[in-house]
């Protein structure tokens, strides 16, 4: 009767180590490269945000998605040279210039550093470095 018993343990004990088995090879081990690569790719988040979600270094992020493209980091919008999208009425065409370029073009036509960062959401000394350079034609004085 004792050995039945001691039978009986061992086979509940071999289906338990079973059952282990499988869990542990159900999960599957992820590298911290192919995380920062979904986030990248499938949420579509910037480098910035997923590293400060991760609590890892901006060049660790960079490391693992420097060959990929996403909305927040494409060849339109790359370094300093963001491209947006002229405003100038070009027909069916769509125009893409750098906002830099922009700046300028509206800050000569008369439009003010403070229109200009609020209108694209920038800081002013963005808007104030690219325009720095730049000479205004003097407005007319009402005399």
């Amino acid at each position: 009767m004792a050995r039945k018993a001691v039978e009986a343990v061992e086979a509940v004990e071999a289906v338990e180590a079973v059952e282990a088995v499988e869990a542990v090879e159900a999960v599957k081990k992820v590298s911290r490269a192919q995380i920062i690569r979904g986030m990248f790719q499938d949420d579509h988040m910037s480098r910035a945000d997923i590293a400060k979600q991760l609590g890892v270094r901006y060049q660790v992020v960079y490391q693992a998605t420097k060959d990929l493209v996403n909305m927040h980091h494409n060849p339109s919008t790359t370094g300093r040279n963001i491209m947006i999208e002229d405003d100038l009425d070009m027909g069916d065409v769509r125009v893409m210039i750098p906002r830099r370029e922009y700046f300028r073009r509206e800050y000569r036509a008369g439009r003010t550093r403070t229109e200009l960062a609020k209108r694209f959401g920038v800081p002013f000394q963005t808007v104030y470095q690219a325009t720095k350079d730049c000479v205004v034609a003097d407005k007319p004085t009402d005399e």
